[in-house]
């Protein structure tokens, strides 16, 4: 179905990850972790996405 003076849109989305964890103890793991996210649009006039985002946080994981 195609609606009058609308062209048709496409958004597409991209995310990856890489990280690395350390055993300070067998509980307790830290380490780095590298996020990469990016999304686009065939029509970003119209309000379509288009953005890169690269993010580095630490990851600490604690089990009882």
């Amino acid at each position: 179905m195609r609606v009058g003076n609308v062209n048709p849109r496409t958004d597409y989305f991209f995310k990856g990850s890489l990280g690395v964890m350390y055993s300070l103890r067998p509980q307790i793991q830290i380490g780095p972790l590298y996020e990469y996210t990016q999304g686009w649009s065939t029509d970003v006039a119209a309000g379509g996405p288009a953005y890169t985002r690269n993010q580095i946080s630490i990851r600490l994981t604690a089990k009882r």
